[in-house]
């Protein structure tokens, strides 16, 4: 089958669209990171709109998307009011974005023209890594992964308000190993606190850099998150067609109030 009859199938049967590919890396090259964390979260709501029988749409973002607004205490589970100045077209060249609060807005398209301009320079991979990190500060966001996860939610609720297709967003913080399924304790490759855990184990580091034992680590096993997209897809499922265009957003995190885990027990835990 050729690539437009896969797509017209697929139109034709898929009822469920979940997206949870991204790149998790904090210094990301900006165009790859604004590619998979952004735009292919686009592409993926477009196609999950052109479906003939579509329940639902699941984005999978991160709870620190609103890491720029500076928000405290209990955080709202809503979008977090972002400008949605933020086609995909031709940008006006100036690349001169502005900062992502009160009226402001900034254009993901003209951020993608800037990685197209530092490219066509001469820029390196390492340019392109240490613009991201600039472009971020500039817009008051941690690093690129947050910036670009921010875009991707911009996008798919776009897309989802557009379309009219009920669509939730989960937001996990820091995603670790399993509770208990498929089996206690496992994750695919080396991430989140899992270096620093390596690091210890071997004696290359002597103990844990935080500053209280009582700081909160946001952390949340693989497998509370993947029952949490379960419960999303038949909640967004379950919408009745008013509803359709504004996307449920869900927390899926352990640093409530109510039962949080602490670098202390962190720490103990590994030793």
């Amino acid at each position: 089958m050729d690539e437009d009859g896969t797509r017209k199938h697929l139109q034709a049967t898929i009822i469920v669209v979940v997206n949870a590919a991204a790149s998790t890396s904090f210094d990301e090259c900006y165009e790859c990171a604004l590619k998979v964390n952004a735009l292919s979260a686009q592409a993926t709501a477009e196609l999950a709109a052109s479906c003939e029988h579509l329940d639902c749409l699941v984005h999978v973002s991160t709870a620190y998307t609103g890491a720029n607004l500076n928000l405290e205490g209990m955080v709202p589970e809503q979008l977090h009011g972002y400008a949605l100045n933020c086609g995909t077209g031709s940008g006006n060249g100036s690349g001169q974005s502005k900062v992502p609060h009160s009226a402001d807005t900034f254009s993901v398209a003209e951020e993608v023209d800037l990685t197209l301009r530092a490219r066509a320079s001469g820029a390196s991979d390492e340019d392109s890594k240490q613009l991201g990190i600039t472009r971020a500060r500039e817009l008051r966001y941690l690093e690129t992964y947050t910036l670009t996860k921010s875009m991707g939610e911009m996008l798919v609720s776009q897309v989802a308000r557009k379309a009219r297709i009920p669509t939730a967003i989960i937001r996990p913080n820091i995603v670790e190993g399993t509770w208990e399924e498929s089996i206690p304790g496992w994750i695919e490759g080396n991430k989140s606190a899992d270096p620093i855990i390596t690091l210890y184990g071997r004696g290359q580091i002597p103990g844990f850099p935080f500053k209280s034992p009582e700081s909160v680590l946001d952390s949340i096993p693989v497998d509370f998150v993947s029952r949490a997209m379960v419960a999303a897809i038949w909640s967004a499922a379950s919408q009745d067609s008013d509803a359709g265009s504004t996307p449920r957003i869900y927390h899926v995190s352990s640093s409530s109030t109510q039962n949080p885990m602490t670098m202390g027990m962190f720490a103990k835990g590994v030793r």
